[in-house]
């Protein structure tokens, strides 16, 4: 039957070959076409507009308010009203709309429909007028669309040629577009004077800017498409069609003429792209994570209870800051990320605002922390988190810090601290884990591929070897439980350094980046540490601090006494804490002398008593009576001869320094080691700055 109405009509022109196909991005997705066909009237929204009354009137009977305009209504309006509200539109808001239904798609297209998307344009960076190979609304998905490659997909693909009218990622361009020098090479079969037909540009593969004069790149779909029409007029050329040859040179009079204003129309998009649109994008980017962060993060923190007070602190993080679409997979992610900041800040606040009852909280967990530890061998003090950490976890956090018109009670703590065993051996796990990617990061077992990291597991105990340092401030750590003794330590701290947000941070599983520049690992003082054992006789795979303080020897840095006889004689630990101080621009290892046994106790002798026994630090490892009340040694050590009636008590067996990563070390001693020609010559000590030796007894 044959097409009769005027609206088949309509639509019979609107499917010819001179309108490009759309995909579902609404990007022209077939090569080589031409702009779209315009061409249209409004039957369509007529005939449609007339139906929606018609369906309107019928159901707006009965209702009480027959005035007030639904969304449903919208299509049976007159058209200029319609045009006025369009007008008010973005260029994606139209394109969107031109693709709900045909109606909208007709009216859309239509000449008269060109100051709609002007007026977008200008509104949204000011964008140029479309090009000859697209519409306005494959046009607009081009510039607003989505940053995603047309051919795979891959999301970030920020640059778009204007030239092939694609948005293609790297490796894509690397598969399909064609050097023209390469191209008889590539194509044998196909006739190379077709390339002046075809659209090109001057950006290569692996760049974004433009390459020197006369680099030409085509699309490899274009060549088969231009491919494919050429050799019709060949085929017809051949078959000696009439005026064959003139529809060939007529085909590409037009074709050199709209390849032209390609090019032209690229140049001027390229200046507009670099200049006003990305002031614009700028621009519309911060706008779009403004209100990303005020809409999506700042209301899932609210929900969770927080102030808007305390959530503002996290406005100019990094990961509250990007543009992106807070998914739960990505709120899953940034939520660790975010939460201690806020908390943070809400610490702070309340120990401020608050702080008589902050206090009294805290005093009530500390009691609960103080029963639990006299449920350990107080020995085992040494490597437990302070208080101040026991706050911050977040069983305890919110006894401390949320509900402070609800009073607490010791019970509750007493409740809470049934399972702190339980969390903190979570928070030395974490830690563990922590320590082990800082040394994969630096290096210390070979290389590691970004999957293997993951999976880099304390399968030989590395941790708790020697040569696993760790730098922060103060000494050197070895080995993973001087680390966890350090930041026992830090609970006796009152400085701002050791505050809420040190230990927040801490307990936070995924948030170590600010944490990474209180603790590290210290590379080069391993390798010293290694080369220092080697030079003991013992293996670095293998020997623990333990190992090293039962030796005790004494080492001479060379690198400050060069060739000279003597010089400072430090204990192995000082030794590395010189180096990673005095040497840490040392761009090889450190060179040393290790004293023999015999030069090592004369090194002793002289060092005189232990600077530590008078140190308000130790404790009896028989009963909790110091817990909170350290003494001096010999205090303790009197405690411990008259109360548990141990005649000679032994260090670490009946009582213990409780911060050995601030215990007194011995001074550094001058050391002038026997003369080579003289076996019997005594090794002596300076005493001092004297240049006088004092005499030594070495024991035979």
């Amino acid at each position: 039957m044959p097409i009769t109405t005027r609206r088949a009509k309509l639509r019979s022109l609107q499917r010819t070959d001179s309108e490009p196909s759309i995909d579902e991005e609404g990007y022209v997705s077939s090569a080589l076409s031409d702009p779209d066909d315009n061409t249209a009237s409004d039957l369509d929204w007529k005939d449609h507009r007339e139906r929606v009354r018609g369906e309107t009137a019928a159901s707006s009977k009965g209702k009480s308010n027959p005035h007030k305009l639904e969304l449903s209504q919208f299509p049976a309006l007159p058209l200029d009203i319609v045009f006025e509200i369009l007008a008010l539109l973005t260029p994606t808001d139209l394109a969107n709309l031109a693709q709900t239904n045909t109606a909208f798609r007709t009216t859309l297209t239509t000449p008269q429909a060109s100051n709609i998307w002007k007026a977008a344009r200008r509104r949204t960076g000011n964008a140029p007028d479309s090009p000859p190979s697209a519409g306005e609304v494959s046009w607009a998905r081009f510039i607003y669309g989505p940053s995603k490659c047309q051919e795979c997909g891959v999301s970030n693909v920020h640059h778009v040629d204007f030239a092939l009218m694609r948005r293609v990622c790297k490796k894509c361009k690397s598969k399909k577009l064609v050097y023209a020098g390469f191209f008889t090479k590539r194509f044998p079969n196909f006739n190379a004077e077709m390339l002046e037909l075809i659209p090109h540009t001057n950006t290569g593969c692996s760049s974004t800017v433009r390459s020197k004069e006369g680099s030409n790149f085509y699309w490899e779909d274009d060549i088969y498409a231009m491919a494919t029409i050429y050799s019709k007029y060949q085929m017809d050329i051949g078959l000696r069609k009439p005026h064959a040859k003139e529809a060939l040179q007529e085909y590409k009079d037009q074709r050199v003429a709209y390849v032209r204003a390609v090019t032209e129309h690229a140049t001027i998009c390229r200046e507009w792209w670099s200049l006003e649109f990305a002031v614009y994008w700028h621009k519309e980017q911060a706008e779009r994570v403004q209100k990303q962060y005020d809409v999506q993060v700042s209301y899932r923190f609210r929900e969770l209870g927080y102030e808007d007070q305390d959530i503002k602190s996290i406005r100019t993080r990094q990961e509250a800051q990007k543009d992106r679409n807070i998914t739960e997979r990505v709120w899953k992610r940034v939520k660790p990320i975010l939460q201690p900041c806020i908390e943070t800040a809400l610490c702070k606040r309340l120990e401020t605002d608050q702080a008589p009852t902050i206090n009294a909280r805290k005093r009530l967990v500390k009691n609960a922390y103080d029963d639990y530890k006299r449920t350990l061998r107080p020995i085992e003090w040494i490597h437990l988190p302070p208080p101040a950490l026991i706050y911050v976890m977040p069983a305890f956090f919110s006894l401390i810090y949320m509900n402070l018109d609800v009073p607490l009670e010791q019970t509750t703590c007493d409740e809470a601290a049934r399972n702190l065993s339980e969390y903190i051996s979570a928070f030395k796990d974490n830690l563990k884990e922590r320590l082990l990617h800082a040394m994969a990061d630096a290096g210390a077992f070979g290389k590691i591929t970004r999957l293997s990291k993951s999976r880099v597991a304390d399968s030989h105990g590395r941790l708790a070897l020697a040569t696993s340092v760790f730098a922060s401030s103060g000494p050197v750590s070895l080995s993973f439980d001087e680390v966890t003794a350090k930041v026992a330590w830090t609970g006796t701290q009152s400085s701002q350094e050791y505050g809420s947000a040190y230990y927040i941070h801490m307990v936070a599983a995924k948030v170590w980046k600010s944490w990474d520049s209180t603790i590290r690992h210290d590379r080069e003082s391993s390798a010293n540490c290694a080369s220092l054992i080697k030079a003991l006789g013992l293996d670095p795979e293998a020997t623990r601090p333990v190992h090293l303080d039962r030796l005790d020897r004494r080492f001479l840095c060379r690198q400050c006494s060069g060739e000279a006889q003597g010089g400072l004689a430090y204990t192995w630990r000082a030794f590395l804490s010189h180096c990673s101080t005095q040497h840490m621009w040392q761009s090889s290892f450190v060179r040393f002398t290790a004293l023999n046994e015999e030069e090592s106790a004369v090194v002793r002798q002289a060092e005189g008593a232990d600077l530590a026994e008078q140190q308000e630090m130790w404790s009896c490892n028989h009963c909790a009576i110091h817990l909170d009340d350290l003494r001096t040694r010999p205090v303790v050590l009197q405690h411990v001869q008259e109360v548990h009636a141990i005649d000679e008590p032994e260090e670490n067996a009946d009582l213990f320094h409780a911060y050995p990563t601030v215990r007194r070390r011995p001074k550094p001693r001058r050391f002038t080691p026997r003369a080579s020609n003289d076996e019997h010559a005594v090794p002596g000590i300076l005493s001092g700055d004297a240049q006088q030796i004092v005499p030594t007894t070495v024991n035979e």
